[in-house]
């Protein structure tokens, strides 16, 4: 069986204001996932969230249905909550859990296999796609590897029901976040790109990936638009 779990939420409605984009969205992933092979073996999770009508999650896993094997979860399917794979933590069968959120783009071949070989390194807990020194040092929560169980436990002290949102910026980057949590236990934390391994203390400041981009592994909305890190 796999050691990772690599869960795509699939969220079926609009991110922010503006003309809806999440159609858009989906297939984007697809066609990064394709083009760029993880690199080591895994079991891939398309976990359905926020849909509101069944045509529309009709035509969403049509959509993925080319991608062949995968493992469909469709509990919490209307979930409004922000807890995005928190919520399905035990739906996956594997003792590593890769959340991708749905703006994740995959840029670099062997992606998750750079990831992994970072995390079993002695006393390595974390390691994520890009950090972010704004509010509070932190693995950014949208494309990271970690144990599942680790990962469910820390998610558990968080309100994920709050409307405001309060529960998942905490989570990623309150003082108690997932990153503090685990550099507080005395374990190591790591952001991986394409070349090169960063420690927490290199971590960019806000206007770093203006000009970094090419390195991401797995890119998504903050990180392709800086919205994020300004």
């Amino acid at each position: 069986m796999p050691e990772i779990g690599v869960v795509y939420t699939a969220r079926g409605s609009n991110v922010g204001s503006g003309p809806p984009d999440w159609q858009a969205r989906f297939p984007r992933f697809i066609k990064s996932y394709l083009q760029h092979p993880a690199g080591i073996d895994h079991r891939l999770y398309i976990f359905y969230k926020e849909f509101a009508d069944v045509l529309d999650l009709a035509w969403a896993r049509e959509q993925f249905a080319v991608l062949g094997d995968r493992v469909e979860i469709l509990t919490n399917l209307g979930s409004k909550t922000t807890a995005g794979c928190t919520d399905v933590c035990g739906d996956v069968a594997e003792d590593l859990i890769c959340p991708l959120n749905s703006s994740s783009e995959i840029m670099h071949d062997g992606w998750l296999k750079k990831l992994y070989g970072v995390l079993m390194q002695p006393d390595v807990h974390l390691v994520g796609c890009t950090g972010s020194r704004v509010a509070t040092l932190h693995i950014r929560d949208t494309a990271f590897l970690i144990g599942r169980i680790r990962y469910a436990t820390i998610a558990e002290q968080f309100d994920w029901k709050d409307p405001s949102r309060s529960g998942a910026l905490d989570f990623e980057h309150g003082p108690n976040n997932l990153t503090q949590q685990i550099l507080r236990a005395g374990q190591k934390v790591f952001v991986v790109e394409a070349n090169r391994v960063i420690t927490p203390e290199e971590w960019p400041n806000p206007t770093t990936y203006l000009g970094n981009q090419q390195n991401v592994l797995v890119l998504d909305r903050g990180s392709r638009d800086y919205k994020d890190f300004i």
